[in-house]
């Protein structure tokens, strides 16, 4: 059995986890359509479906849409289309309500529920894609930053004066968010330091 679930982590991690080159050299474990179109899912998105799963044998569909889309991935896919996508690549199981409503998220076969766990406890496999993780999550804080910093200036353009009522509160709501999204960089950096200091010190 441990044989078994060593060779499925293996096999998730060339077929899910490396890059779309690779996959396309060296997987034959995938399907034909896999080989033959870009997939619609990144390697980061695929291990953020891991690293959750590994915690839990079920997750909350809405949830992980949510996480999906928080990620702000730089693959313009959908998060719903993210998933099926990882469902027909049998990554992923989605389960339906009772109205057909996608309403769960699963391993895509029941070997993979120990095979998520297997790798998300390598610390350096952990490590390098967690790097990677944290370097989409700062590029979507920091467009989230410069967006927020244009619209402050489009604002500061009107005068200070107009800075009343409703723009008021828009400009307060946009301060409040630069603070958070910048707490959030300076949070993902801090754990990038340590994932680093990981791949650095271990083989």
């Amino acid at each position: 059995m441990q044989e078994i679930i060593e060779q499925s982590a293996s096999e998730i991690l060339k077929i899910y986890l490396y890059s779309q080159q690779q996959q396309q050299q060296g997987n034959s474990g995938s399907s034909d359509d896999a080989q033959r179109s870009p997939r619609k899912w990144t390697p980061t998105q695929a291990w953020l479906l891991i690293r959750l799963l590994a915690s839990t044998d079920t997750l909350r569909y809405n949830e992980v849409l949510l996480a999906i889309d928080a990620l702000k991935s730089p693959n313009p896919t959908p998060p719903d289309a993210v998933l099926q996508a990882l469902e027909q690549a049998e990554l992923i199981t989605i389960v339906a309500a009772p109205n057909g409503r996608p309403s769960a998220v699963k391993p895509g076969k029941p070997v993979f529920a120990p095979a998520f766990r297997l790798l998300r406890a390598d610390r350096v496999l952990g490590a390098r894609l967690d790097a990677l993780l944290l370097a989409e999550q700062v590029k979507a804080e920091t467009a989230a930053i410069r967006a927020a910093e244009e619209e402050l200036r489009l604002l500061g353009e009107l005068g200070r004066r107009s800075w009343s009522g409703e723009l008021g509160a828009r400009v307060e709501y946009l301060l409040k968010k630069l603070q958070a999204s910048q707490a959030k960089i300076e949070r993902f950096e801090r754990e990038a330091g340590v994932a680093k200091g990981v791949l650095t010190t271990e083989y």
